[in-house]
């Protein structure tokens, strides 16, 4: 799926957006775990997380609550065996050509 086109914006922006490459599904997973991170850690703080609220509102509010609790919980995301799966799926290697 690599043309001399996508090729030529990767060097230049260091990214390349490709939307509707992979199903929605396993990023909503990778979304749904990264909120309930952030919303345990708000609860620890005495939060009531809304969990209609957009999801940068818990960011937002972990933020000013406790930086270090914003921060561990965006470590954590690193380790979400969702994010894991979705970086190794058949779509993701598929866009990468089978090489990693």
């Amino acid at each position: 799926m690599v043309d001399a086109e996508l090729r030529k914006t990767f060097d230049r922006d260091g990214c390349v957006l490709l939307p509707g490459a992979i199903d929605r599904g396993p990023l909503d997973g990778v979304l749904a775990q990264s909120r309930d991170l952030f919303h345990r850690q708000l609860r620890r703080h005495g939060s009531a997380v809304d969990p209609a609220a957009p999801p940068d509102a818990a960011l937002f509010d972990l933020f000013g609550r406790s930086m270090s609790s914003y921060l561990a919980a965006a470590k954590l995301t690193q380790y979400l065996p969702s994010l894991h799966r979705l970086g190794v799926s058949d779509a993701v290697l598929g866009l990468l050509g089978g090489s990693v």
